[in-house]
């Protein structure tokens, strides 16, 4: 859905393969909000030319200083807060110092799988005897949680249980909105099941 639009011009006309057509002209009627080809066109360019088109609202290109494999944009077009600017961007999880994650003394194990891990994987049985994820990383059913191979698993990094450590797919920003404060939202098209 991109709006409302009037026919201000109708006309008869030839196409390329010679079959008469109908065309028109179509015009979008004012003072409606920007929404969707408009909004997919500015995100397409403000990930092609961020510096081009960077409208009032960016206060930053990049909130993740580098750490991410797509710069995280960071946009409060409302009010003068900019407190995610003062938190640190983490990558990776940090645990509090009570709960224990490496090491075998905790008797966390994880799986032996040597190359790739299969159905037999210990990690796939907590999972209720299957992988949570298709061949592409994509969530083949939602579980309430999720097991993942993980520091204690011998299998490699590309190992199909380990979607969520690869980090972002997707270019995203930090927004400030009126109604809920501050979000998140995608400037790309996720697939569905995709992390």
């Amino acid at each position: 859905y991109d709006g409302l639009y009037r026919i201000v011009e109708t006309w008869f006309d030839v196409g390329k393969s010679g079959f008469g057509i109908f065309k028109f002209k179509l015009v979008r009627i004012e003072n409606q909000v920007e929404m969707g080809s408009n909004v997919i066109k500015f995100a397409y360019n403000l990930r092609i030319k961020p510096l081009d088109v960077r409208p009032k609202g960016y206060v930053t290109l990049d909130l993740s200083k580098n750490k991410e494999s797509f710069p995280v944009f960071f946009f409060n077009d409302i009010d003068e807060d900019h407190d995610p600017l003062r938190f640190e961007y983490l990558t990776t999880t940090i645990f509090p110092s009570y709960v224990s994650t490496y090491g075998n003394k905790t008797g966390i194990t994880g799986c032996k799988c040597v190359g790739a891990c299969l159905n037999d994987c210990f990690c796939a049985m907590k999972n209720g005897g299957e992988f949570a994820y298709d061949m592409h990383g994509i969530l083949v059913r939602g579980k309430p949680l999720i097991f993942e191979c993980g520091p204690n698993c011998s299998c490699p990094p590309g190992c199909r249980n380990r979607v969520s450590q690869k980090g972002l797919k997707n270019r995203f920003e930090v927004f400030r909105s009126r109604e809920t404060g501050w979000g998140v939202r995608s400037l790309d098209v996720i697939q569905a099941g995709s992390f």
